[in-house]
This record gives structure tokens, C-alpha cells and sequence, in this order.
């Protein structure tokens, strides 16, 4: 029966690459939405016929609303792996895919009722999602963590008699990370749109932090009213440091309640079993 299963699932891995070579030279499935010349897909490279195949039927069938919110969802991520969002669900109907046919092959030794099989396969759906979410989280933690210093980076760049645009082109060129990716993408907005608040309102969108939000709203402040911005960015920075001094005593205050756990159930264990093992060894074999 397993080499019934395994020939059936090789046979559709055969079917889909075939239907995708025969769709792509018949209807150019690739080109029918808008893609990036940057967008290379490196670590899905032995899925990309099944992603681009599944990606062309979910453009016609997937909600605006749908579309929108993984469109969302990829910019704040970063878009680390530079795919558009009917791709990002073809992802998940594959892992949906895969969770299927994974459970039901390891279970068909066993009388499992098909339901159980379903349900881990909408649990494997919705991983991806888990994926970014992880991957947004982390990339605020470290935009979070740098934020601080790259605002003190331009207040010593203004001081020095550079303007803003400049002392940007400053901290693009030395820093790192993903808030100096996110800067080059503010530089590139501000250099090209004549609005200033135009290119801060697409840096805030993309972070979607509310630190960056008050740090934006600052600056079109000073911008429209004509504030000195070194004074802003200097009140901006301080305000950043107590924020992450505050957030590094809260997390040093939950440190001891979060070691509860393992000194009970894991270090403790041990060290009973190290000292009372030896000592009963010692009485068995006195007796």
C-alpha cells in the first residue's frame, strides 16, 4: 500500500510540472501579473512551477480584500523572499498540500478517521502565516532596537551642517539591518516625490510601529512649521532611549517569573537525582 501511496504522489508532483509547462508556453502564465526584476525566488526554486501555476488560478479566484491584506502583510515583513501575495497563497495551499498528503501517508497503517487527516492539513494552511508573522515580529524588534542610534546618527550628521537628505544619504551608506533598508527606501520617496510627507507616510506605512509613527509625525511637524529639526531629532532620540531603557527593565523584571519553570521541573529534578541516586544506590547495596 505505502508504494500505491508514494507512486501517486510522484505521479502528481509529475502532473503539476507538466501542467505548468504546458500552460506557461500556451498562455504565458507569468506574465499575467506584474512582477519585480528582483523577485527571485532562491529558496523556493524546485516549487516555483507549482507557486507560479497555483499563484495564475488564485488571481482570478482570490478576494480583493484578501489580496489586500497579504499585500499588507508582505511590505511590513520586508518581503525577504520578494513574492507577491497570490504567490504568498499558493505557498499555503501547498503547505496545505503537503500536510495532507504527509498525514495520510504516515497514518495509512492505522484505522484514522479522514478528519484527522483534514485537520492537521488546515493546521499545515495556515504555517506560512505563523512564517510571517515570526519574520514581522522579528523585524521590529531589531527596527525597535536600532531606531534610537540611527536618530542620533542624523542629529550628528544636521549638527555637522549637513541637510536632511544628506545626512539620510549618511546613514543609508554606514548603517545596517532592516530600519537602513527601510531609510534607502525613504531617501529614494523623498527624492523623487516633491511632498515631503508623501515619502514619511510610506516609511511609516512599511513599519507599521508606532515609534516610527511619532518619529514621522515629528518631522512633518517640523517640516510645515518650520522647527528646527535638529531640536527634533535630538528630542526624538532621547524619547526612543528611555523608551527601550523601560521595555529592558520590563523584561528584566519578568526574567525570574519566566525561570520558575525549568529551576522546578527541569534543574531541580536533576540535582535530586544526583544526590539522593548515589545515596540510595549505597543503602540497596549495604541491605
Amino acid at each position: 500500500m505505502t508504494i500505491i501511496y508514494i507512486s501517486t504522489f510522484i505521479c502528481v508532483i509529475t502532473g503539476f510540472y507538466s501542467i505548468y509547462w504546458v500552460i506557461s508556453i500556451l498562455s504565458r502564465t507569468e506574465d499575467k501579473y506584474i512582477r519585480n526584476e528582483k523577485k527571485k525566488h532562491y529558496v523556493f526554486l524546485m516549487l516555483k512551477p507549482f507557486i507560479l501555476l497555483l499563484a495564475s488560478i488564485n488571481q482570478r479566484f482570490i478576494e480583493e480584500w484578501c489580496n489586500i491584506k497579504y499585500k499588507k502583510l508582505l511590505v511590513i515583513s520586508g518581503n525577504p523572499y520578494k513574492i507577491i501575495p497570490v504567490e504568498f497563497y499558493a505557498i499555503k495551499e501547498l503547505s496545505a498540500l503537503f500536510g495532507f498528503c504527509f498525514t495520510f501517508i504516515m497514518l495509512s497503517y492505522q484505522n484514522v478517521s479522514i478528519w484527522i487527516v483534514l485537520i492537521i492539513s488546515i493546521i499545515f494552511f495556515f504555517l506560512p502565516d505563523l512564517w510571517l508573522k515570526e519574520v514581522i515580529y522579528n523585524r521590529k524588534q531589531k527596527i525597535f532596537n536600532s531606531i534610537s542610534f540611527y536618530i542620533d546618527y542624523l542629529t550628528l550628521s544636521v549638527k555637522s551642517g549637513l541637510d536632511f537628505l544628506r545626512s539620510m544619504e549618511e546613514v543609508v551608506r554606514n548603517g545596517s539591518g532592516p530600519l537602513r533598508e527601510e531609510f534607502e527606501l525613504l531617501l529614494i520617496d523623498l527624492n523623487t516625490d516633491p511632498v515631503f510627507r508623501h515619502g514619511l507616510e510610506k516609511f511609516q506605512f512599511r513599519c507599521d510601529m508606532n515609534e516610527i509613527k511619532s518619529f514621522v509625525s515629528a518631522l512633518i511637524q517640523a517640516k510645515e512649521k518650520g522647527t528646527d529639526i535638529t531640536t527634533v531629532l535630538e528630542t526624538q532620540a532621547e524619547i526612543r532611549r528611555d523608551e527601550r531603557y523601560k521595555k529592558a527593565e520590563v523584561l528584566a523584571e519578568k526574567a525570574p517569573v519566566k525561570m520558575i519553570f525549568p529551576i522546578v521541573f527541569l534543574i531541580m529534578p536533576a540535582v535530586f537525582l544526583i544526590i539522593l541516586v548515589p545515596i540510595i544506590l549505597k543503602y540497596f547495596a549495604e541491605t
